[in-house]
């Protein structure tokens, strides 16, 4: 079962060590780890947190998604692992291959 992460407040940076998503808060000593493998989304709804390439990368290729949200708390951006997945991949090349007279009637 994947579990679904959240962060809402400011002063998180998040990163990727040993297989797991590690939360460091500014001003703090202990870490939080948590496995890569039983991430299912990672939703970040704290404007002021950071993020290392590296951890988006590994949550991607895990088959994890991100979702950021902005001030508001609403979605804003979707980060989604397209590599490996069958449904995705078939979808894209689906919309790749739409014919003109479609594109213009979607």
């Amino acid at each position: 079962m994947n579990r679904i992460i959240e962060i809402q407040n400011d002063g998180y940076y998040l990163s990727a060590a040993r297989g797991f998503m590690v939360i460091e808060k500014k001003g703090e000593t202990n870490a939080r780890k948590i496995p890569l493998t039983d991430i299912g989304v990672l939703i970040l709804s704290g404007v002021g947190c950071g993020l290392s390439t590296n951890l988006v990368m590994r949550l991607v290729e895990a088959g994890a998604g991100i979702v950021l949200c902005g001030a508001n708390y609403h979605p804003a951006a979707l980060i989604l692992p397209v590599e490996g997945h069958h449904e995705q991949t078939g979808r894209i090349r689906q919309q790749i291959g739409a014919s003109l007279p479609l594109r213009k009637r979607l």
